[in-house]
């Protein structure tokens, strides 16, 4: 999905409905229907408020009135676009190396997408001080409009956590401002708070986050005295961590085959696997699917939960 980072005469010409401004409103279109992502830099917000205002009192409109339709156009604004934060003393250092400082507040904003964003300007002049392509409205939906046909072409990688990151940036970029302003980076108060919401979303007393899943695995087998000689019933379709903590502990894993409908390890055929020395079962939830939980409990065996999740990119 591309990243468009809109220019301020171009949000003008939509919020104010300027004539010619259909290429720019069917970009914006285009957002609300999820094809590509919007964003606009922070440093151009007041910009764009102080320049809406001023217009719409030119316009004939009464202060107050003005005010208000203002309020109420930055308001759909910002449920439509994503906000970009500006960096600091990068802004002042390409003081000098740039044509015009806001159009380098915009393009070092932008530079926070990947080097793939476009900046989409009426500007002819904008200076994307060749770090980011600019385009007008119209150059950019033909650009759109012809890659759409050719979207399947594009192959589909394993995990892409750019993409998956660009998701939440405004809101991720605000805690880790948070963090680094309290600067307790270990057990801070945000560690609680997400131990908190867990135990709540699962209906649980308690929940103890840990740094990762190989970890979380590791102490759930330690919880239960697993130990060198033991055995672990467990799927051979899944990360290394699930076999690896095993033997980690000294304990075998004893691997039993999946269902072929659900790729996730099969409850038919846990009974033929089980010892005296079994002591667990580790099944795995696959790809956002869970494993049969009810026949496995069957076996009155503890059972460790893991989901394991494909990060596909969109």
């Amino acid at each position: 999905m591309k990243d468009i980072v809109f220019d301020i005469n171009v949000i003008l010409d939509v919020l104010l409905n300027r004539e010619g401004a259909e290429i720019s409103e069917q970009l914006f279109e285009f957002i609300l229907e999820g094809k590509i992502r919007g964003w606009v830099a922070a440093s151009s917000l007041p910009i764009i408020e102080y320049l809406t205002l001023k217009e719409l009192k030119a316009s004939g409109a009464e202060p107050e009135e003005a005010a208000s339709i203002t309020i109420q156009l930055m308001n759909w604004l910002s449920g439509l676009l994503k906000p970009l934060s500006v960096p600091g003393k990068e802004s002042f250092e390409l003081l000098g190396k740039s044509k015009d400082f806001e159009d380098a507040q915009i393009v070092l904003s932008a530079l926070a997408l990947g080097d793939e964003a476009i900046i989409v300007s009426n500007d002819k002049k904008f200076d994307g001080m060749d770090k980011l392509a600019v385009l007008t409205p119209v150059i950019c939906l033909k650009e759109l409009l012809l890659n759409t046909d050719k979207s399947l072409e594009n192959p589909i990688g394993f995990i892409n956590l750019k993409s998956q990151q660009k998701q939440v940036l405004p809101q991720l970029e605000k805690n880790l401002r948070q963090v680094l302003h309290h600067g307790k980076y270990i057990m801070g108060p945000e560690i609680a708070e997400l131990e908190q919401k867990l135990a709540n979303y699962v209906g649980v007393k308690h929940c103890i986050s840990v740094s990762s899943g190989t970890d979380a695995l590791l102490i759930a087998m330690m919880a239960l005295g697993i130990k060198q000689g033991d055995e672990i019933i467990t799927t051979p379709f899944s990360f290394i961590a699930t076999a690896e903590t095993i033997m980690l502990l000294g304990a075998t894993p004893v691997f039993v085959d999946i269902d072929p409908r659900t790729y996730n390890i099969d409850p038919k055929q846990i009974e033929a696997a089980i010892t005296p020395k079994t002591k667990a079962i580790l099944p795995v939830s696959l790809y956002g699917q869970c494993a049969d939980f009810d026949a496995i409990n069957q076996y009155n065996l503890p059972v460790i939960v893991w989901l394991l999740k494909l990060l596909l990119q969109s």
